[in-house]
């Protein structure tokens, strides 16, 4: 984990860096109360990393009754630019949700970051995934989220689509 937690806060650092302030929280929780997942790119160096928890406790705004819990939420996500558009973000989902999946949940949420410059190429991405705003206009407001059935398909787990 702390190859990782280095790799992470390269990969941030690229995109702002916030993380290195937050040392701590990453080696001290993440693997902890989340999961992590990890891609990298053809040299074996870390380009992505997806934090999530497949037993989360969600804000009620963010479930649906219709699918009880267990809820899967992802907690961050960071892909690097230079990575973006060849399919890392796309396998850091597909493995979530496949382990999500496995864990018995049927709903996923998160709240993406909002107001950066590239706000409306990150909705996109996480539109492709299957998500969808809760809260019409508002994506951080309800957040995203999707039945892990239709996110299953979307993101052709396991040959599904």
């Amino acid at each position: 984990m702390d190859d990782d937690c280095e790799a992470i806060i390269a990969v941030d650092q690229e995109i702002g860096g916030v993380f290195d302030s937050y040392r701590d929280y990453l080696t001290g929780r993440i693997g902890d109360v989340y999961e992590v997942f990890v891609v990298e790119d053809v040299t074996g160096h870390v380009v992505g990393w997806l934090e999530g928890n497949s037993d989360a406790d969600l804000y009620e705004e963010l479930t649906r009754p219709s699918h009880p819990a267990p809820y899967a939420y992802v907690a961050q996500m960071l892909v690097s630019p230079r990575a973006r558009g060849q399919g890392a973000g796309l396998a850091l989902m597909r493995e979530f949700v496949t382990v999500a999946q496995a864990a018995g949940c049927t709903w996923l949420a998160l709240l993406p970051k909002t107001g950066d410059e590239d706000e409306a190429a990150q909705l996109a991405f996480f539109a492709r995934c299957g998500l969808h705003e809760l809260v019409e206009g508002e994506p951080n407001e309800g957040g995203l989220a999707a039945p892990l059935v239709d996110m299953v398909v979307a993101l052709d787990v396991g040959g599904a689509g």
